[in-house]
Protein backbone atom coordinates (compact mmCIF):
# COMPACT_ATOMS: atom_id res chain seq x y z
CA UNK A 1 0.00 0.00 0.00
CA UNK A 2 1.05 3.76 -0.90
CA UNK A 3 1.85 5.78 1.95
CA UNK A 4 1.86 9.37 2.78
CA UNK A 5 3.80 11.79 0.41
CA UNK A 6 7.24 12.68 2.55
CA UNK A 7 8.47 15.74 1.39
CA UNK A 8 11.88 14.84 2.89
CA UNK A 9 12.58 12.85 -0.09
CA UNK A 10 12.33 15.62 -2.26
CA UNK A 11 14.86 17.76 -0.10
CA UNK A 12 17.18 14.33 -0.47
CA UNK A 13 17.21 14.73 -3.73
CA UNK A 14 17.15 18.54 -4.07
CA UNK A 15 20.08 19.67 -2.62
CA UNK A 16 22.45 17.35 -4.91
CA UNK A 17 20.71 18.48 -8.00
CA UNK A 18 21.41 22.25 -6.83
CA UNK A 19 25.02 21.56 -6.50
CA UNK A 20 25.38 19.95 -9.90
CA UNK A 21 23.93 22.56 -11.01
CA UNK A 22 20.75 20.91 -12.69
CA UNK A 23 18.37 23.03 -11.09
CA UNK A 24 17.28 26.90 -12.76
CA UNK A 25 16.83 28.59 -9.23
CA UNK A 26 16.14 32.38 -8.84
CA UNK A 27 16.18 34.14 -5.53
CA UNK A 28 13.16 35.20 -3.58
CA UNK A 29 11.55 38.66 -4.48
CA UNK A 30 10.08 39.43 -1.01
CA UNK A 31 12.73 37.51 0.66
CA UNK A 32 16.18 37.35 -1.12
CA UNK A 33 17.43 34.27 0.99
CA UNK A 34 14.80 32.11 -0.53
CA UNK A 35 15.74 30.46 -3.55
CA UNK A 36 13.18 29.34 -5.69
CA UNK A 37 12.94 26.20 -8.28
CA UNK A 38 9.75 25.91 -10.51
CA UNK A 39 9.42 22.37 -12.55
CA UNK A 40 6.34 20.12 -13.51
CA UNK A 41 6.97 17.07 -12.95
CA UNK A 42 4.61 14.19 -13.84
CA UNK A 43 2.82 17.89 -16.06
CA UNK A 44 1.99 18.94 -12.08
CA UNK A 45 3.53 22.37 -11.19
CA UNK A 46 5.50 22.40 -8.56
CA UNK A 47 7.74 25.02 -7.01
CA UNK A 48 10.34 24.50 -4.39
CA UNK A 49 11.44 27.39 -2.02
CA UNK A 50 14.29 26.59 -0.58
CA UNK A 51 16.48 27.93 2.94
CA UNK A 52 20.25 28.05 2.65
CA UNK A 53 22.92 28.01 5.02
CA UNK A 54 25.87 28.79 2.77
CA UNK A 55 25.95 26.62 0.16
CA UNK A 56 24.05 23.87 2.18
CA UNK A 57 19.93 23.59 2.15
CA UNK A 58 18.26 23.94 5.88
CA UNK A 59 14.91 23.02 4.55
CA UNK A 60 12.44 23.02 1.51
CA UNK A 61 9.07 24.47 1.37
CA UNK A 62 6.79 22.54 -1.71
CA UNK A 63 3.51 24.13 -2.88
CA UNK A 64 1.32 22.26 -5.60
CA UNK A 65 -1.92 23.09 -6.66
CA UNK A 66 -4.84 20.84 -5.18
CA UNK A 67 -8.32 20.48 -5.96
CA UNK A 68 -10.61 23.67 -5.61
CA UNK A 69 -12.49 24.68 -2.04
CA UNK A 70 -15.39 27.08 -2.37
CA UNK A 71 -15.17 27.26 -5.79
CA UNK A 72 -11.47 28.97 -5.22
CA UNK A 73 -8.03 26.70 -5.92
CA UNK A 74 -6.44 24.97 -3.18
CA UNK A 75 -2.59 25.15 -3.28
CA UNK A 76 -0.93 22.56 -1.27
CA UNK A 77 2.39 23.20 0.59
CA UNK A 78 4.50 20.19 2.48
CA UNK A 79 7.82 21.36 3.89
CA UNK A 80 10.93 19.34 5.27
CA UNK A 81 13.76 20.33 7.59
CA UNK A 82 16.29 17.77 7.76
CA UNK A 83 16.14 15.96 11.34
CA UNK A 84 19.54 17.72 13.10
CA UNK A 85 18.15 21.66 12.50
CA UNK A 86 14.58 20.48 13.86
CA UNK A 87 13.18 22.45 16.64
CA UNK A 88 14.73 26.07 15.61
CA UNK A 89 12.26 27.41 14.39
CA UNK A 90 13.60 26.96 10.87
CA UNK A 91 10.52 25.31 9.23
CA UNK A 92 7.94 28.14 10.54
CA UNK A 93 10.37 30.24 8.79
CA UNK A 94 10.44 29.05 5.71
CA UNK A 95 6.89 27.73 5.20
CA UNK A 96 5.95 31.58 5.95
CA UNK A 97 8.31 32.85 3.82
CA UNK A 98 6.80 30.42 0.94
CA UNK A 99 3.65 31.36 1.55
CA UNK A 100 4.40 35.23 1.22
CA UNK A 101 6.43 34.12 -2.17
CA UNK A 102 4.17 32.32 -3.49
CA UNK A 103 1.03 34.77 -2.93
CA UNK A 104 3.08 37.83 -4.14
CA UNK A 105 3.71 35.38 -7.63
CA UNK A 106 0.70 34.68 -7.85
CA UNK A 107 -0.90 38.08 -7.29
CA UNK A 108 0.93 38.94 -10.43
CA UNK A 109 -0.65 36.11 -11.94
CA UNK A 110 -3.55 37.52 -11.15
CA UNK A 111 -5.03 35.00 -8.78
CA UNK A 112 -5.86 37.01 -5.38
CA UNK A 113 -8.30 34.95 -3.68
CA UNK A 114 -7.26 31.15 -2.75
CA UNK A 115 -6.60 28.73 -0.16
CA UNK A 116 -3.95 27.46 1.14
CA UNK A 117 -3.54 24.00 3.34
CA UNK A 118 -1.36 21.61 4.40
CA UNK A 119 -2.29 18.04 4.81
CA UNK A 120 0.02 16.34 8.13
CA UNK A 121 -0.09 12.79 9.41
CA UNK A 122 -1.82 12.45 12.27
CA UNK A 123 1.58 11.48 13.98
CA UNK A 124 3.85 13.99 12.55
CA UNK A 125 3.60 16.11 15.90
CA UNK A 126 6.59 18.54 14.72
CA UNK A 127 4.70 19.37 11.17
CA UNK A 128 0.79 19.86 12.93
CA UNK A 129 3.16 22.41 15.19
CA UNK A 130 4.42 24.22 11.73
CA UNK A 131 1.25 23.97 10.48
CA UNK A 132 -1.12 25.54 13.69
CA UNK A 133 0.98 28.10 13.93
CA UNK A 134 1.76 29.07 10.32
CA UNK A 135 -1.92 27.91 8.90
CA UNK A 136 -3.73 28.10 11.79
CA UNK A 137 -7.43 27.33 12.31
CA UNK A 138 -8.69 24.42 13.66
CA UNK A 139 -7.12 21.24 11.49
CA UNK A 140 -9.62 18.41 9.68
CA UNK A 141 -9.16 15.17 10.67
CA UNK A 142 -9.63 13.27 6.99
CA UNK A 143 -7.65 10.34 4.98
CA UNK A 144 -5.02 10.70 2.96
CA UNK A 145 -6.75 9.39 -1.13
CA UNK A 146 -3.18 7.73 -2.29
CA UNK A 147 -2.75 6.01 1.14
CA UNK A 148 -5.60 5.82 3.07
CA UNK A 149 -3.91 7.55 6.40
CA UNK A 150 -5.24 9.84 8.71
CA UNK A 151 -3.90 12.84 8.16
CA UNK A 152 -4.75 16.39 9.49
CA UNK A 153 -6.06 18.90 6.93
CA UNK A 154 -4.72 23.01 8.01
CA UNK A 155 -6.58 25.04 5.44
CA UNK A 156 -6.69 28.92 5.99
CA UNK A 157 -8.00 31.03 2.95
CA UNK A 158 -6.01 34.23 1.75
CA UNK A 159 -6.85 37.64 -0.42
CA UNK A 160 -10.22 39.21 -0.46
CA UNK A 161 -9.44 40.47 2.47
CA UNK A 162 -9.78 37.45 4.85
CA UNK A 163 -7.63 34.69 6.24
CA UNK A 164 -10.39 32.28 7.86
CA UNK A 165 -10.49 28.27 7.73
CA UNK A 166 -13.96 27.34 5.42
CA UNK A 167 -16.48 26.37 7.12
Amino acid sequence: MPTLVNPMDSFKSFEPALKRGELKVERGRIDPSLIIHADEPQGKVRITYARMDGNSVVGIAIITPAEFENGLPVFQIGYAVPQHLRKRGIAKKLVQAAIDEFTSGVKRGGVVHFYIEAMVGVKNIGSQKVAAHVIGGEPRETKDHNSGEAILQYIKEIGQGTNQSPK
